[in-house]
């Protein structure tokens, strides 16, 4: 099992997040995926180019909260999308 944690950058709207942790918890799965960041002039990231999907992965303990950003744990590879 693999525990990971992701922040989404400042910009997005708690309500947007707390729908994306809602729908993880109720459908059990998240997508793995590989994306390219696009920087602003500071280097803070504001956006994403997805480059490809990975892999299908069955999502358990998923937490959040805005100091410490989504937390979750990959706890079995469903389907390969590659």
């Amino acid at each position: 099992m693999l525990r990971i944690r992701y922040r989404r950058h400042e910009n997005v709207s708690t309500v947007k997040i707390e729908e994306l942790v809602d729908a993880i918890r109720s459908g059990g799965k998240v997508i793995l995926t590989d994306d390219d960041a696009s920087l602003d002039a500071s280097g803070e990231v504001i956006g994403f180019g997805r480059t490809k999907y990975i892999a299908i992965y069955a999502a358990t303990a998923v937490e959040y909260d805005k100091d410490n950003g989504l937390r979750l744990n990959l706890s079995e590879r469903l389907a390969n999308l590659e």
